[in-house]
């Protein structure tokens, strides 16, 4: 699990609602804004040198080795494009915790905010479509990035180099960026969620607000605290929230889970299973299981082999690690559905 942060405020609001912040309120509501790049704070931003574009395209009509006329209406709509794509900054921290004094001061108001700790795969895939989000790492250069004809064809490459390219100076933001199709409000499962750290000076009112109104997933929270005789910070546990209360837990000795694949509508598990084979014991533990481990629809593959394992990323098996495959595998449920499919490793 890769984990990021983003900076929050409580200073700011939505029109005339002063009852809740503006980023308090989205939190609860599970959605997040990514804003077109021209509301950055850094006037270099989206800063580019194309000029062996231009060149490459001059030399080809002087020579008139082919009609440029598309290439550079199709350049001139990408340049439009990228003005209306969104983008969510997120920090990546050197620790555990997102403890930059600095990011805090900037984008924190100054120890007054809160910050939240996401798993950075369930926010890129809470988009439905993989192609409506991508995902680049900020490079800190001396210079802007260089543009060039060869890469015009993959309009998505060009965009995140655009996009994903700041000043040297930045370097102590340490940057990943999801940029979207279109700039604006997204939803996000709300399970990409995993700790939430409270400014040392926020107010708590607003801490309160935010423990209370985060339910049904497992979340730490955390104050920020200064260290003694030091410049550092560091965060104290303070509350934890779990999805489903501890007696209701499924006996880890009854199962393990040997693969899972988060996509963008579902996740698949591959489950080594050692328990009662019946249907019956089968579909309580299926539904115990999703209430437990998924975070959106799910297939659920049951074995009772853990030598399957290796077997699950393979392809094409062999005939007789099919048969091998075939024999251990216990049960199947598919996404959207309770029922229960037996296979040969279970007893109908």
């Amino acid at each position: 699990m890769s984990i990021v942060y983003k900076f929050r405020s409580t200073l700011l609001y939505d029109g005339d609602d002063k009852d809740i912040p503006r980023d308090v309120k989205s939190l609860l509501e599970h959605k997040l804004y990514a804003p077109d790049i021209s509301t950055f704070n850094d006037v270099f931003e989206m800063g580019y040198d194309d000029r062996p574009i231009y060149e490459a395209l001059n030399t080809f009509d002087a020579l008139k080795l082919a009609n440029t006329e598309q290439i550079r209406d199709n350049y001139d709509n990408l340049k439009t494009h990228i003005k209306s794509v969104g983008v969510y900054s997120l920090f990546v921290s050197k620790t555990d915790i997102p403890e930059n004094v600095l990011m805090w001061a900037y984008y924190g108001d100054s120890h007054k905010g809160f910050c939240i700790a996401y798993d950075l795969e369930q926010l890129e895939k809470s988009e439905e479509y993989a192609f409506d989000v991508n995902l680049a790492k900020v490079e800190y250069t001396e210079s802007y990035p260089i543009l060039s004809l060869d890469k015009l064809g993959n309009k998505d490459e060009m965009i995140k180099t655009i996009i994903s390219s700041k000043s040297i100076d930045w370097k102590h933001e340490n940057e990943i960026r999801l940029i979207y199709e279109h700039s604006g409000e997204h939803s996000f499962n709300k399970h990409a969620i995993k700790a939430i750290y409270f400014g040392f000076q926020m107010d708590k009112k607003y801490i309160d607000t935010i423990i209370n109104g985060l339910n049904g997933i497992d979340v730490k929270f955390y104050q920020m605290e200064r260290v003694p005789h030091s410049y550092q910070l560091t965060a104290k546990l303070v509350d934890e929230k779990h999805r489903i209360d501890k007696k209701d837990l499924l006996d880890k000795n009854l199962y393990e889970i040997m693969r899972y694949e988060l996509r963008n509508t579902i996740e698949n598990f591959d489950v080594l299973y050692k328990g009662e084979k019946s249907k019956t014991s089968i579909e309580t533990f299926v539904k115990s299981f999703r209430k437990q481990h998924a975070t959106k629809d799910s297939n659920i593959s049951l074995f009772d082999d853990l030598d399957i394992k290796p077997l699950l990323t393979k392809y094409p098996l062999s005939g007789k690690e099919n048969l091998f495959f075939n024999k251990h595998w216990v049960a199947m449920v598919n996404f959207g559905e309770d029922y229960v499919f037996m296979w040969p490793g279970g007893n109908p």
